[in-house]
C-alpha cells in the first residue's frame, strides 16, 4: 500500500494535539502520538521485544503458576503434530490465526485399559509390563464369602490397596481417578497382584494404564 498524506488548515489557537515530526518521502509530516492504557496502567510499546535466554515467563494455569525460561518455551506457530495440555476436561481450540488445532486434556490422551479378576486364590490381575508401572485409576471389588483382599505390587511386593475385609456379598468401589491422578501404582516392571487371605471367590474389575515409567 502506497503512503500518502493529507493537509490540514494552518495552526490555530484551539486544543493542541500531540504529534511527532519526521520526514517521509521528502515530506515533513506530523504523526499522532497514541498511548496504550489498561485499567489506568500505561504500556510502553518500546518494551515489546524478542525473548532472550535470560527472560523468565510465568505461565498461569489458574491453579498453579509455573516459571518457564525462554529457552524452554518454544514460541512458534502450532502444527498438527503438537500436543497441548489443558486442565479442564473437554475440547478447546488454540487459534494461531492461521491454523487452529484441537486441544486434548491429559485424561483424553491416556490409553485406559480394563482387567478382570475372578477366582478364589491369589494371582495376578494385570501381568507385568517391562520398564513400566501399572497405575490403577478405579476398581470394583466383591466377595462371595469372608475374605481379606489386598492388591499388591507383584506377588511378593508391598501392599498397594488397603486390606479389604469383606463378608459374603460385600464389596468396595474405588472411584474413577482420571489421569494423571490414580489410586496407587506398582513398582517398575511389577504385576498388579491380588492377594486373598483364604479360598473365597472374589471378583474385581480394574481400570488401569501402563504407559508410564514412574
Amino acid at each position: 500500500m502506497a503512503e500518502s498524506y493529507v493537509e490540514v488548515p494552518p495552526d490555530s489557537t484551539g486544543k493542541k494535539l500531540r504529534t511527532q515530526k519526521r520526514t517521509v518521502n521528502g515530506n515533513e509530516v506530523h504523526e499522532e502520538v497514541v498511548q496504550l492504557v489498561h485499567a489506568g496502567v500505561l504500556y510502553d510499546a518500546r518494551q515489546m521485544r524478542l525473548l532472550t535466554a535470560t527472560d523468565v515467563l510465568t505461565v498461569n494455569n489458574l491453579l498453579n503458576p509455573h516459571p518457564v525460561t525462554a529457552t524452554a518455551l518454544d514460541i512458534r506457530l502450532l502444527t498438527a503434530s503438537d500436543i497441548v495440555s489443558a486442565i479442564k476436561s473437554g475440547t478447546w481450540n488454540i487459534d494461531n490465526l492461521l491454523n487452529p488445532h484441537p486441544v486434548k486434556t491429559l485424561h483424553d490422551l491416556c490409553n485406559y485399559k480394563t482387567a478382570r479378576f475372578d477366582g478364589n486364590a491369589s494371582a495376578d490381575i494385570v501381568p507385568l509390563v517391562s520398564g513400566k508401572v501399572i497405575k490403577v485409576h478405579g476398581y470394583i471389588l466383591g466377595a462371595q464369602g469372608t475374605v481379606t483382599a489386598t492388591m499388591r505390587s507383584g506377588s511378593g511386593g508391598a501392599d498397594l490397596s488397603v486390606e479389604h475385609k469383606l463378608s459374603d456379598r460385600e464389596g468396595y468401589v474405588g472411584f474413577f481417578a482420571p489421569y494423571p491422578a490414580y489410586h496407587f501404582k506398582t513398582g517398575v516392571g511389577a504385576s498388579l497382584y491380588m492377594y486373598l487371605s483364604q479360598s473365597t471367590t472374589v471378583t474385581c474389575t480394574v481400570i488401569y494404564s501402563d504407559a508410564d515409567t514412574s
